[in-house]
């Protein structure tokens, strides 16, 4: 039996501020992007285009871009949550008074989703490296003998997603954390 796990995503309230992406991110390495964003260096710049609340999480038309408000940060910070890291964003627009926000990561180590557990279908195509893309999945198990204990971490084979652990969604709900979805992780499903 797994420890609680959630995958973590931006919520879709209507009333939250949704954000745009106005930077080109051609530049940005395929190997960044497509895995949250995990070692970016640089800045991104989002408009408000929807929505008239700030949120603590904003929506954005990237799944790979997490952004977090800096009450987030500080309350990961003041009970010692690990496995995150921030990079620059600078959000503008909107019809309010907007708080500072931060690119958000998970770089807690990766674990590797256990494939029949989690009725993962693959792609007949394998990928230069070998693997093969993962089609469908059932529900989301993972090796927990890999995980290394952090707060935030991903999944190997899908490495732009976030999962966290109980301690987050306590916190999340304790503090009124806004416009972050939990899903438990064998409730995570797609294909």
């Amino acid at each position: 039996m797994q420890g609680k796990f959630y995958e973590m995503r931006p919520g879709h309230t209507s009333r939250c501020c949704w954000a745009e992406i106005v930077s080109d991110l051609s530049d940005v390495p395929d190997q960044i992007y497509w895995h949250g964003m995990r070692g970016f260096k640089g800045s991104i710049t989002l408009n408000i285009t929807k929505g008239g609340t700030p949120c603590d999480f904003l929506g954005t038309n990237s799944a790979h871009v997490y952004v977090a408000s800096e009450r987030v940060l500080v309350l990961l910070k003041e009970h010692g949550l690990t496995g995150y890291d921030t990079y620059n964003v600078e959000v503008s627009g909107g019809k309010v008074e907007l708080p500072k926000y931060y690119g958000f990561t998970a770089v807690g180590r990766g674990v590797h989703i256990l494939p029949k557990e989690s009725g993962v279908e693959l792609s007949s195509e394998r990928r230069p490296d070998g693997t093969r893309r993962i089609m469908g999945m059932k529900r989301l198990m993972f090796d927990e003998s890999q995980w290394d204990g952090s707060d935030f971490f991903y999944p190997e084979e899908l490495p732009g997603m976030i999962l966290v652990t109980e301690r987050v969604k306590n916190l999340f709900k304790r503090e009124k954390v806004g416009n972050c979805e939990l899903t438990p992780i064998e409730e995570v499903h797609f294909g």
